[in-house]
This record gives structure tokens, sequence and C-alpha cells, in this order.
């Protein structure tokens, strides 16, 4: 929350208002939903991968939905609708790798490029400012420019934490090629 761009407002909602340990709300959505975390909510399918490598499941029990009021209008005049994506998401099948927008109206993909990255010299930058205690060589970023950029954070997540799961300082391209078999397995 303290690197958010976004311009934040208290919710309208008194409770929440209230309470200091309420997120604030974008100030620019034209829709919001508070929600609270359901504790008793216990699903953990069986899954053949490590621990950390696995999705983890929240049920979040919805209390109020907010729209504004202009947004509100439109709706019940069943007028415009805001340009929006309302579905997203990373596809890879038969070897078309997309990544999926859908708006209200026609679906579209847009290609996930698979000859370009960022520069290795920019995750290098990005991976060294993670951790001071994991340092990785700039070989060791090459292999990294084939993940598409939304995804590159958390797999440098993934690899600081195998580094300093195995005691090693230096990552270098031996070890991401050592952490990528042990993920494939």
């Amino acid at each position: 929350m303290a690197e958010t761009p976004f311009e934040l407002e208290a919710s309208p909602t008194p409770s929440r208002a209230a309470d200091p340990d309420c997120p604030q709300l974008m100030k620019d959505a034209f829709q919001v939903w508070e929600c609270s975390l359901e504790g008793d909510f216990q699903y953990r399918p069986q899954r053949d991968a490590e621990p950390d490598n696995t999705e983890r499941f929240i049920c979040l029990r919805v209390e109020n939905i907010l729209l504004r009021s202009n947004f509100a209008d439109m709706l019940e005049r069943e007028d415009d609708f805001p340009r929006m994506a309302i579905s997203y998401g990373f596809r890879h099948r038969t070897g078309q790798r997309r990544f999926f927008f859908a708006e209200h109206k026609q679906p579209f993909a847009v290609p996930v490029p698979s000859d370009v990255g960022p520069a290795h010299q920019s995750i290098f930058y990005d991976a060294n400012r993670m951790d001071p205690s994991v340092r990785f060589t700039e070989e060791a970023c090459i292999p990294l420019m084939a993940i598409p950029r939304p995804f590159l954070r958390m797999a440098l997540k993934g690899i600081i934490a195998e580094a300093k799961a195995d005691g090693i300082g230096r990552v270098d391209a031996a070890f991401v090629d050592e952490v990528n078999r042990r993920r494939k397995g």
C-alpha cells in the first residue's frame, strides 16, 4: 500500500472508515467490493509440487458492493458501460503464448512476445534490489528474459527463496537452471 500509485480515500461505510486497519479505497474506482476474510475456510487440494509453488485459496465474504452514482445510473438506464478489462490472464495452449483481456464486448487476445523480454540488465538491476543477502550475476538474468514482465517479480522472489533455502548468496546461471529443473520436476 505504501507504493500504490492511486489516490486513496476512506470507505463510506462507517465501521470501515473508523477502523484504521481497513484499507482505503481507490478514489477513481467506479465499483468496489468490500469484503472480509472468512477464517474458517479450508481448501487445500493435493498438489505434486513444493508447497511454496502451489496456489493458495482464501474465501472472501462480500459485505458491500459500492458503486459511484454515475456508474449506478448507467446500469439502471442500461446505457454506456465504462471501458475496462473485466477478465484477463495468461493462457498457454499448443505453443501459443498469449495474455487474454476481455471487455464487455468481444474478447481479444494479445500475443506474448516469445523472442523479446526485458533486457537482462534491467532484470539484473531489479533482482539485486530485492534482497541484499542474495546477489544475481548478469548471466543468471539472461534466461529470465523469456518471463513475461507481469510474472517476473514473482519468479525472482521464488529464486531468492530457493537460494536462501540452499544457503546460496550468489545466484548464477547454473543455479537458475537448477531451480528450473526442480520446478519442472
